[in-house]
């Protein structure tokens, strides 16, 4: 009894291995043991949005590959990964209200719908280029993504579309500016929630269709 339960012990343990590492070195035909990963370039509408989508991205290759990484531009590394978060802007109808609620008459009022459900989308750019320039990193920092496919450092190119949505906070009082300082505190930690799921769901796209594909 005891060596059918170490066996189907074993097992479970491989598979569980199998099921969360993909390869130990996805990069290793390309002479990469090492990736630098600075913070990822923020040119979204989302303040603060370097941090979660940064730390997701990490967090894959550490757990999943055997690759050493380096935090920030280091010189010591094979490659660097250069991540570049960007979203509509305002004109364009960043936050898109999916959703409305009735509310009614309040204290002499007229009955109007106030949004209740919001989306918006968002695009992750990730590349890695071996041992890039300082001119190198200015390329990719503007308008040169299109074209990055045919620089002879870059291993790969990947652009990750992303969209959510969130349900907003609805507090009604009768008080001159409590019910809206409430409403403004909440939707802000509902909001950051939604990008925090936002970077984990980039993480696990990159984990399948990068990792994956080497």
């Amino acid at each position: 009894m005891k060596i059918f339960t170490l066996l189907a012990l074993f097992l479970l343990s491989s598979c569980a291995g199998y099921q969360f590492r993909y390869q130990n070195n996805p990069f290793a035909a390309y002479g990469i043991n090492s990736i630098a990963i600075p913070n990822f370039l923020n040119k979204s509408l989302v303040p603060n949005a370097s941090t979660p989508f940064t730390e997701s991205i990490n967090s894959v290759l550490s757990q999943n590959t055997t690759l050493k990484i380096h935090s920030g531009n280091s010189t010591r590394a094979d490659a660097t990964l250069i991540g570049i978060i960007s979203s509509l802007d305002r004109k364009n109808g960043f936050n898109q209200t999916t959703g409305r609620t009735l509310i009614e008459d309040r204290g002499g009022r007229r009955d109007f719908y106030a949004p209740n459900q919001t989306s918006y989308k968002m695009t992750l750019n990730i590349i890695l280029i071996k041992k890039p320039t300082q001119l190198d990193l200015q390329l990719i920092n503007k308008d040169f993504l299109p074209y990055l496919d045919k620089h002879p450092k870059v291993v790969f190119s990947k652009v990750i579309n992303l969209s959510t949505s969130y349900t907003r906070f609805l507090s009604l009082s009768s008080g001159p500016d409590g019910a809206g300082v409430t409403n403004a505190t909440q939707n802000r930690e509902i909001f950051n929630k939604s990008v925090e799921s936002l970077a984990s769901s980039a993480g696990s796209t990159f984990r399948e269709t990068v990792l994956n594909a080497f």
